[in-house]
């Protein structure tokens, strides 16, 4: 790799393919890997990446021994497991009159394997190291010890799985479905007859912990609705181009290159003959889009009310001859037109099969079926072979500030003041005693304060043990139900239903009063619990930017960052107006170490913290013996006109407002800076607003960010005005402005040529 000679104690390993020595360095393996590899079996072989090629769907190494297949078209090697090919599919694809898709392009070729004239050698893996007395058999650190060199293979799902439910009426049976998406969790759920408006939030309906994106066509009258969640990790879009006063939802999600559009859809029993003409219309649209690209697959989940179709023989029901009602003849039509199919062949209602999926990539569903919902009607049950990555929350430290030893760190924090106090902290830069400072914090919050790690929960806390018993039961009994129809087997079914539907709404009600507790003691968390339901909590889908979509979390962030530092000012004045000043010179401002402590104890310390990692909960601890440090930095900040980088560092974070969620134009950033900072300003605008309200320099009618007005106060005056003009028989003319991101817009320039006349 570096062509530099590999000595005899270097730390190396040698290629199974090539046979040549590459140092670890060179091929990025760490110390840990390195001990793994001396740990490996004969029969374990390594490769330099000359040897191997990376995998086109997950971009691992393809060994020389790997069963692998190589694409005609993108030359991509790609294993079997990513490919879903077992070893029976595999010896038939080594034939040379074999044609196989492949995963990565969906373009058909002859096939090729790797590795098939590979010469069989014997491990030939030694280790530089003068420890090891025989090349062949490397000693063991531990005589118990298994380890093996890692696999690298990368957690990948083979397959979407997909549930379509008419609900009948979301608001009343959301606890049964929040039990189905916490024991199935499907990766998409598509919803009919939701009936439910803008009122109800998408938390109230769907927990966030469970891990979807929500999106809804609510019917403005009475009835109807529908729904799609999506999981977040397929990174879903809303489809905006097609809405057609259909009552279906779009989404969109990339797997492998292609778009797969899926929808919600609903038809009414009593809709108009011409109204399945809509789906048409949606389709086409989809189809023209990608007229230049790789044609998309869709995926139509939904209830269509047609009961008269047998969809196992596409023929009229009753007559046994083709369908007669025009609307259903859409419909076929509409299945032929897109060289799609319907998959749904088992009744979803009695006899009828009402519940339909439509799609156009019929070969790669397997076990299209049925289960017991909590509406009158069968869930539609299916899975989409494909392949993605499962990806899964990373797991995270978390800091306990609530079980710290604050007593040690209040001593600890008296020896830091001496130590800070030495007679050098004028000598110092501003930056030198910040990162000094930071320093002693970061180190006593270390000693002091426990962490845990983060547990990813995706089981909602209500559903217990108990219960999943009997939703395991419950489905065994529908299955026998539906295979023997007898009706005692039918009984039970429906009394465990029954008795499931109370264990929830009772295990329900149990958690949400032990969270909430008293409210007679402590209101606080009753309040929580109710403003977090009324609050929906939004993740960043796909991003147009650029007339690009930018789908990763990095480019998600370019998007972001371009679109907040455009909306900024950048006028430059070549020549600012000159103002006369109007009053006297505004004192210096004098930072007292009493002051900084009072900040210090009204700090809320369940405020989120900064770049600086320095938590509120910990200054608002140790206030009284960390005030004096504060205190001088501030004042020594002033006096130099410097302040630490960190403070001009933030983190910030997209907040959405209105409008489409997929523009980058319709997020406000909102920035987290350091806590310390935050205090800073503070002293800083009250002297100033002191400066300003004891010269009179503010606008008697100016009522926001002064203290003692408002809105309220502003109303009174103004409803006093127009009071006194009707009373007095005279016009009155009101003009209502509001500027767009008037706070990012204004020349800072101008701002401080005020403050410069205002003698700041």
């Amino acid at each position: 790799m570096c062509v530099k000679l590999v000595k005899k104690n270097d730390n190396a390993v040698q290629c199974d393919g090539c046979d040549h020595w590459v140092h670890i360095r060179c091929a990025d393996i760490d110390r840990e890997g390195y001990k793994l590899l001396q740990l490996s079996k004969p029969e374990d072989k390594w490769y330099c990446s000359k040897c191997s090629s990376p995998c086109g769907i997950c971009l691992k190494g393809v060994w020389g021994d790997d069963p692998a297949i190589e694409c005609d078209s993108c030359k991509k090697w790609i294993h079997n497991r990513c490919s879903l090919v077992d070893d029976s599919h595999y010896d038939h694809i080594q034939a040379t009159n074999c044609i196989w898709m492949c995963p990565n392009c969906d373009n058909g070729n002859l096939s090729n394997t790797w590795g098939l004239t590979a010469p069989q050698r014997e491990n030939s893996f030694h280790a530089l190291n003068p420890d090891s007395g025989n090349a062949h058999s490397i000693p063991s650190i531990d005589g118990k010890s298994s380890a093996r060199r890692p696999s690298g293979k990368t957690a990948l799902k083979k397959e979407v799985s997909i549930v379509s439910i008419n609900i009948n009426g979301l608001r009343g049976k959301k606890l049964d479905l929040q039990t189905i998406l916490s024991e199935s969790n499907p990766d998409v759920v598509a919803l009919q007859e939701t009936k439910i408006d803008s009122t109800v939030t998408n938390t109230e309906l769907i927990p966030p912990c469970l891990e979807y994106e929500i999106f809804r066509n609510d019917r403005t009258l009475r009835g109807g609705g529908t729904m799609l969640l999506i999981k977040n990790h397929l990174s879903p879009t809303q489809v905006n181009f097609i809405a057609d006063g259909s009552e279906s939802i779009w989404a969109k999600v990339s797997i492998n290159g292609t778009w797969h559009y899926i929808a919600s859809w609903y038809r009414d029993p009593d809709a108009h003959v011409e109204h399945i003409s809509l789906l048409r219309d949606q389709l086409s649209k989809i189809m023209t889009s990608h007229r230049n690209s790789k044609l998309p697959c869709f995926h139509v989940l939904g209830d269509f009310n047609f009961s008269q179709i047998d969809w196992a023989h596409r023929l009229d029901k009753d007559s046994g001859n083709s369908v007669s009602n025009h609307s259903g003849k859409l419909l076929l039509d509409i299945i032929n037109d897109f060289a799609a199919d319907q998959l749904v062949k088992s009744p979803t209602r009695g006899n009828n099969t009402l519940d339909l999926v439509i799609t156009n990539t019929p070969s790669q569903y397997t076990d299209v079926s049925t289960m017991d919902s909590p509406s009158d009607r069968a869930a539609i049950v299916c899975k989409l072979k494909c392949l993605f990555p499962n990806l899964k929350q990373p797991r995270r430290h978390i800091t306990q500030y609530s079980k710290g030893d604050y007593a040690t760190m209040r001593r600890d924090t008296r020896g830091f003041c001496i130590k800070y106090f030495n007679g050098g902290q004028d000598m110092r830069t501003v930056e030198e005693n910040w990162q000094l400072i930071k320093s002693f914090l970061e180190k006593t919050v270390k000693a002091n304060i426990p962490t845990k790690m983060t547990k990813s929960r995706k089981s909602l806390p209500w559903i217990t043990d108990t219960i999943r018993r009997l939703v395991r039961r419950r489905n065994r009994l529908h299955a026998i139900f539906k295979k023997t129809g007898k009706a005692d087997v039918r009984k039970r079914w429906v009394e465990l239903r029954s008795k499931i539907k109370r264990e929830v709404y009772t295990s329900h009600k149990n958690y949400i009063n032990g969270m909430i507790g008293d409210i007679k003691v402590d209101a606080k968390p009753f309040w929580r619990y109710i403003n977090g339901q009324k609050k929906d909590k939004h993740t960043i889908p796909p991003l147009k930017s650029n007339s690009k979509v930018a789908v990763s979390d990095m480019d998600k962030a370019q998007a972001l960052n371009s679109q907040f530092s455009n909306v900024f000012s950048k006028t430059v004045f070549t020549t600012n107006p000159f103002f006369r000043s109007v009053c006297g010179k505004m004192p210096d401002i004098t930072i007292s170490t009493h002051g900084v402590e009072k900040l210090l104890h009204g700090l809320k310390p369940n405020k989120a913290m900064g770049p600086d990692n320095i938590h509120p909960w910990v200054l608002k601890e140790i206030a009284t013996d960390f005030a004096p440090v504060l205190s001088h930095l501030f004042q020594q900040s002033l006096t130099n006109g410097r302040i630490p980088e960190d403070w001009k560092t933030a983190y910030v974070c997209p907040i959405y407002k209105k409008g489409d969620n997929t523009l980058p134009s319709n997020y406000r950033p909102v920035s987290l800076t350091c806590v310390c900072c935050k205090l800073l300003e503070h002293i800083i605008a009250s002297n100033l607003m002191n400066h300003f309200e004891h010269n009179n320099l503010l606008a008697t009618n100016q009522h926001a960010f002064r203290k003692l007005h408002s809105c309220e106060t502003q109303l009174v005056s103004i409803i006093e005005d127009w009071a006194s003009s009707l009373d007095n028989h005279k016009q009155i003319d009101a003009f209502i402005l509001d500027f767009e991101k008037a706070f990012d817009t204004v020349p800072h320039e101008l701002l401080k040529t005020k403050l410069h006349t205002w003698c700041v």
